[in-house]
């Protein structure tokens, strides 16, 4: 079927092998690239979470400045090289800025931890949606838009839940949940379907 989708006719079996194996070139290089970026993906993730491991480690031996200052070298540091790298591997880039994003939210929380601030951790959920959205605004990729998608709910979630404490509000914020998770599902099928009518 796709030799015959071309536009030249094969005549001799020299310019057949030709045709194959620009092909095979083709499907090949596409098959690596892939298989890199889900490597490079898996990569990064493994690289942040030892990085993690290691200041978890080290934790109580810093000062309160040092533990601030390595927050926020933490997020700024993963946001750099994502827009770094974006340019030549758009999912390295796309999970570094997915990771600068999450640990925003354990910045925002240990930052929290770290001076001894009033604890509303809505709150703090709120400034880590905010980041999300800040993220999904200038980056426009689906990492950012997802976890804008979980944290506002989540967000929300949490004031009703501060706010009802004393008044056994959980089961009409079970139900707004599970209502939002089926407005979820029903939009990515509809996407699918639009996709594939």
């Amino acid at each position: 079927k796709l030799l015959t989708s071309l536009d030249q006719r094969i005549t001799d079996r020299r310019q057949l092998a030709d045709v194959y194996g620009k092909w095979k070139d083709v499907v090949g290089a596409q098959t690596m690239g892939v298989l890199h970026e889900g490597l490079l993906s898996i990569t990064t993730v493994i690289v942040v979470l030892l990085l993690l491991l290691f200041v978890a480690a080290h934790w109580d031996a810093l000062s309160p400045g040092q533990r601030f200052g390595l927050v926020l070298a933490t997020v700024a540091g993963l946001h750099l090289v994502g827009a770094a790298a974006d340019a030549r591997w758009p999912a390295l880039g796309a999970t570094l800025h997915a990771c600068g994003t999450v640990a925003l939210g354990g910045g925002i929380f240990l930052s929290g931890q770290i001076f001894n601030l009033q604890e509303h951790w809505p709150g703090g959920l709120l400034l880590w949606a905010i980041g999300a959205l800040l993220g999904w605004l200038l980056l426009r990729d689906w990492p950012q838009a997802m976890l804008v998608a979980l944290l506002t709910p989540a967000w929300l979630a949490g004031e009703w839940s501060v706010a009802t404490e004393r008044q056994h509000g959980e089961g009409l914020l079970t139900a707004g949940l599970l209502l939002l998770a089926l407005v979820y599902l029903g939009a990515r099928a509809d996407s699918a379907r639009a996709e594939n009518p």
